[in-house]
C-alpha cells in the first residue's frame, strides 16, 4: 500500500514524500521498507518517514508528567496520552467510565515479541498498554502540538538543501 501511494504521488509530480505511521506496529515495517520505496519512485523523488516510536512515547511521557504528574500512565496504546488525544479531538468517542489500567509493566523485548505473535491481548486483556485514567483535553492538545513540532523538525532535517 505504501509503495502504491508513493508511486502514485511521484507520477503526479510530488518530489518529496514524508510518511508518518499512526499505529505502533507500523513503525518498524515502515523503517524496513524505506529503501524499497525509494527504488520504486526513482532518484528524482525523496521518500522519508518518521519511524521512531520510542521518541513518541518519550514525548508523551514528558508531556503527561508536566501536565498531570501521571507520566507513569503512558504505555503506548489506549493510555492516558492516546485517550487524552481522542478526548481533545473526538470527546463523543471516549467512554471515561470504562477507563482502566492495562499492562503497566516495562515493555520488554519478550513482551513485544509476544504481542506481535499472539496479539496485544496476550499481555493486556483489555488492549491497554498503560493507564488512561487521568486523561484530559489539555494533555491531548499538548500531545498533539508537541508531536506536530517533533514531526516537522524531523521532516525539515531530512529536506534536501
Amino acid at each position: 500500500m505504501c509503495r502504491d501511494f508513493c508511486t502514485s504521488l511521484a507520477r503526479h509530480g510530488f518530489r518529496r514524500i514524508y510518511l508518518v505511521p499512526s499505529h505502533g506496529g507500523d513503525f518498524g515495517p515502515l523503517a524496513g521498507m524505506l529503501e524499497r520505496l525509494g527504488e520504486a519512485v526513482g532518484p528524482a523523488v525523496q521518500v522519508n518517514a518518521f519511524t521512531d516510536m520510542a521518541a513518541v512515547v518519550e514525548l508523551w511521557t514528558r508531556v503527561v508528567e508536566e501536565e498531570s504528574g501521571l507520566g507513569g500512565h503512558v504505555g503506548g496504546h489506549a493510555d492516558i496520552a492516546e485517550s487524552s488525544i481522542m478526548l481533545a479531538l473526538h470527546p463523543e468517542l471516549v467512554r471515561r467510565e470504562e477507563a482502566g489500567a492495562g499492562y503497566v509493566g516495562r515493555l520488554t523485548p519478550d513482551a513485544v515479541e509476544r504481542m506481535g505473535r499472539d496479539g496485544i491481548g496476550s499481555i493486556a486483556p483489555n488492549g491497554v498498554l498503560g493507564d488512561p485514567r487521568g486523561m484530559s483535553k489539555a494533555i491531548g492538545r499538548r500531545c498533539i502540538e508537541e508531536l506536530v513540532e517533533m514531526l516537522a523538525a524531523h521532516a525539515w532535517e531530512r529536506a534536501p538543501v
